[in-house]
């Protein structure tokens, strides 16, 4: 497997080298989550993650582009729990007192979050459309492979008065297993500038299609939504 991800990793540079297509360099920014599925889990809430990576797209029909890229991807999700009480907030008379100082100082709410950062080798095809201007909307659809690499957590508390502590910490877990399969859909545009330059822009969403975890009583299946931007640099071997 990890010479499958090798392969994924290096063929932007081969088959722009070979064929008309393009280079590209991009950056996406958006939402991603853990879809828990099994018997009493709990739905975490989406966080904000990131991902960047460059590529190569190669003409294999008259509008259809064979692209492959190598990318640093962010997957992620976090729990909130607001409000907390404890024991000593009680008013005497079965009802809780917001304004009693928790023991302690303890706080007042608490938020998790957990970023899985993966190494990603991408394998899609594109169909753009026909048009007559510099505007050229398209669709993509593919599969990754993705070597998990550190997992990164954040622990914030928050007491009475406002104040915020922030705690992070990161680590390879080996809860996790090492390689994932995703499943890529897109669609966008290209602005052409040239016969030489280009930028473009699509809405993509990645899903893990195994589980996240080792074998276990719940299956976690991470996913992202993101906007990918980008440039694209034309080349004609011919």
């Amino acid at each position: 497997m990890k010479y499958l991800i090798g392969c994924f990793l290096f063929l932007p540079a081969f088959l722009a080298a070979q064929c008309y297509g393009s280079f590209e360099v991009f950056g996406a920014a958006g939402l991603s989550n853990v879809q828990r599925v099994g018997e009493f889990a709990l739905q975490d809430d989406p966080v904000f993650v990131n991902r960047f990576g460059f590529g190569a797209s190669f003409r294999i029909g008259e509008r259809t582009y064979l692209r492959t890229s190598a990318q640093f991807s962010e997957y992620g999700s976090q729990l909130t729990s607001s409000n907390l009480r404890w024991g000593t907030q009680h008013n005497g008379n079965g009802g809780f007192d917001p304004e009693i100082t928790p023991p302690e100082d303890l706080p007042v709410s608490l938020q998790f979050q957990d970023y899985h950062l993966y190494v990603e080798g991408m394998l899609a095809l594109r169909y753009q459309f026909k048009t007559w201007s510099n505007w050229q909307p398209f669709v993509e659809g593919g599969f990754a492979v993705g070597k998990y690499g550190t997992t990164t957590s954040v622990h914030r508390e928050t007491d009475l008065a406002g104040q915020t502590t922030e705690s992070r910490t990161s680590w390879a877990d080996n809860n996790y297993r090492p390689v994932a399969l995703i499943g890529r859909f897109g669609a966008g545009t290209n602005y052409n500038f040239n016969e030489r330059v280009g930028l473009y822009a699509m809405v993509v969403g990645q899903r893990h299609l195994n589980d996240f975890a080792r074998p276990n009583t719940i299956k976690l299946f991470p996913w992202q939504a993101t906007l990918e931007v980008g440039v694209r640099v034309f080349v004609d071997p011919r």
